[in-house]
Parts: C-alpha cells; sequence; structure tokens
C-alpha cells in the first residue's frame, strides 16, 4: 500500500534555504513508488520550479507567516482538513511552525501522523510549538535549543543535517553575463554574502567590515543577493563598493566567481548556504555560533569570528585574501567535508525510515 505524504510550507522562495530542501524531498519522493506526494503551498517566486514535479498534487491555499495567521486558523484548519480527508493523507510533514499547528489540530481528529522539519531557531508560543509525532532538526544545537527551551521529548527530535548536490555546469556566457551584473573591475575580489537580507543575518556587520576593509586599500566588491526583507537595508546599496542582486535560477554563478564567502549571521543553525560554498571549494569565514561550528572549525574547514564583532571580521576577510595558498587548501577540505558527510541518498533514505516508521 502507498503512502500518501503532505508536505506544507509559506513562501515558496528561490534564494530561501527552506524552499530548496523542501523542493529536494518533493523531487525525490515523487519517483518514490510507495509513496504518492502532495504539496500545498500560499506563493512564493520559485512557483514555476514546481512544473519540473510531474508526480505530485500541487494547491494554493491562503495561509501566511506570522501572528496574523491567527485570525485565518479555523479556515486552514477545515482547508487542510478536507484536503487530508480527499487525499487519504497518511503523513502530514511541516516545514514552519504555523502549518505544524494547524496540522496538530487535523491529527487528533484524522489518524494521521505528522512530522515537522526544524530549520531555523525561533522563540516563544512554547504551548502551541513542535506538536508533532516527530520532528527533524537540521543540526545538534537546534536539537538542544528543542529540549531545553521548549521541552520536547529528546527521543522525538532527530538530527539529520542538510544534504547538497552538485550545481549544474556553468557556462562561460553564464559567468560573464555575472561579471557585468555586478559591474566587477579589474582587480577587484568578491565578497559574498547569500541569504535574507535581515538583522539576525547580520547583513549590517558584513557591510561594516567591508567599510573598514576600505581604509585598507584592498580592491573589492561585496555582493549582496537574496531577499531584500529589512527596508533599512536599502541603504547601504548606496555605496560604490556594493552591489545587489536579486534572487535568480542561476544564483549558484556567484559561488564560483567569490574570493570568499562570508555567513555574519547572529543565529543560524545549520544554513545551506554555508554547504553550496562548500561545493565550489571557496573560503567561508562565519559568525562562531552554535549549528554553524557543526561543520567549519576554525582553519580546518573555515574561519571563524564572534557574531556581530565587524572589526574582527574585517581583518579575518584580509587574513583569507592576503592569503590565497591557505585559503584555497581549507576550501578544499570543506569540500570534501561537504562531499563524504551530506549525501543527499542518506538524507533521504532516513526521511523514508522515518516515515514508514511512523505509519508501521
Amino acid at each position: 500500500m502507498k503512502i500518501n505524504i503532505l508536505h506544507i510550507t509559506p513562501d515558496f522562495n528561490l534564494n530561501c534555504g527552506r524552499s530548496k530542501y523542501v523542493f529536494r524531498l518533493l523531487k525525490y519522493f515523487e519517483k518514490h513508488q510507495n509513496f504518492d506526494l502532495h504539496f500545498i503551498t500560499n506563493g512564493g517566486d520559485a512557483l514555476y520550479k514546481l512544473n519540473e514535479l510531474t508526480n505530485c498534487k500541487i494547491k494554493y491555499l491562503d495561509f501566511g507567516r506570522g501572528i496574523k495567521n491567527i485570525f485565518n486558523i479555523y479556515r486552514n484548519v477545515k482547508e487542510f482538513k478536507d484536503y487530508c480527508i480527499s487525499n487519504n493523507i497518511n503523513i502530514i510533514h511541516t516545514h514552519h511552525r504555523y502549518p505544524e499547528y494547524v496540522a496538530s489540530l487535523i491529527k487528533k481528529k484524522l489518524k494521521i501522523k505528522t512530522v515537522s522539519s526544524a530549520l531555523s531557531s525561533v522563540e516563544g508560543f512554547k504551548r502551541l510549538s513542535f506538536k508533532s509525532d516527530l520532528i527533524v532538526a537540521c543540526s545538534e544545537s537546534l536539537k538542544k535549543n528543542l529540549v531545553d527551551v521548549f521541552g520536547i521529548e529528546e527521543n522525538k527530535v532527530k538530527v539529520l543535517h542538510h544534504c547538497i548536490e552538485p550545481f549544474p555546469e556553468i557556462s562561460d556566457d553564464d559567468r560573464n553575463s555575472f561579471i557585468k551584473k555586478i559591474n566587477l573591475k579589474t582587480g577587484e575580489k568578491i565578497i559574498l554574502f547569500v541569504g535574507r537580507i535581515t538583522h539576525i543575518k547580520g547583513y549590517d556587520v558584513i557591510f561594516e567590515a567591508c567599510r573598514k576593509l576600505r581604509i585598507s586599500g584592498v580592491p573589492f566588491r561585496l555582493v549582496m543577493m537574496g531577499s531584500l526583507i529589512d527596508r533599512k537595508s536599502r541603504d547601504i546599496f548606496r555605496e560604490d563598493f556594493v552591489t545587489y542582486i536579486k534572487p535568480n535560477e542561476k544564483y549558484y554563478c556567484m559561488y564560483d566567481l567569490a574570493d570568499v564567502i562570508v555567513i555574519p549571521s547572529r543565529v543560524d543553525p545549520y544554513p545551506l548556504v554555508m554547504l553550496e560554498a562548500a561545493l565550489f571549494a571557496k573560503p567561508i569565514i562565519s559568525s562562531d555560533i552554535p549549528g554553524i561550528t557543526e561543520f567549519v572549525k576554525e582553519n580546518e574547514t573555515g574561519f571563524l569570528v564572534p557574531a556581530g564583532n565587524a572589526e574582527l571580521l574585517a581583518r579575518k576577510i584580509k587574513f583569507v585574501l592576503d592569503n590565497d595558498e591557505l585559503s584555497t587548501f581549507i576550501g578544499y577540505r570543506a569540500r570534501e567535508q561537504a562531499l563524504n558527510h551530506h549525501s543527499c541518498n542518506k538524507f533521504f533514505n532516513q526521511i523514508e525510515k522515518f516515515y514508514i516508521e511512523l505509519v508501521s
């Protein structure tokens, strides 16, 4: 008998780690003969990617993120419940706290198992959060947070680091297109930031670090690629050393061009950007925070700086740019680590095992 699985996530966007995570799951399980796949989302700039799915039933419903959802909860419970009944859903796998809460209400009325992906550090709403039968956390630090802060039973939380797949081959035309897009001048080094441009991701820290770096005389261009969330961030793009790129299909070309990738997050349990950068064997400078340090080890697979310290970040960037041989060596160490320990086959096999155990 096939297992009917419903995935639910809001805001299906191009440069969103959660969306990439969900899309990989959908692409794998739609081809699996033991599962029938369903997906509900509310929209996003990457919806066209869903056209690649040929064996997945897709539905769009009006739900979002944040406290405003409380006013829609009764409608969403009915919509999700009706969908589950009409499609004989066995497992609901959610990837955000709001649909996870709705799923927890549904499972009380229907004989449905629930799984939740924990991909970011959150706080508040303790009584309403993480009620799923199984929680898949992306890092050990995130599991610790769920157990210590939210009081989740330890045996309900399984740690499964992100998996990573090789990117398509980059053509000279694509490479030259991005060089033109960022207005790169001769001799400039590329410092790359990828992700949502928000305070928690530390966009202000890398900007301030690069302002300090200018004094050193190093020619560089700071490329910031991601969704503009914080309106205050728009002011920094007026600086002549900063280039902003909107989320796009071939964003990975910038990893190939970059000299160093910086992840200055204040909180980030296990960013996918970290593994994507490693695939290109590029040196990574990241905040010394829980989660990230499960992959980035100082002078082994990358470089670490205290979160929020622009002065030390500027010094570390200069050190990396001035030491090509060491940076290249460490970049390849990170690539080896990513390829050896973040296999998608192992990841999917484990998820499949979780599903089967839940319905057995």
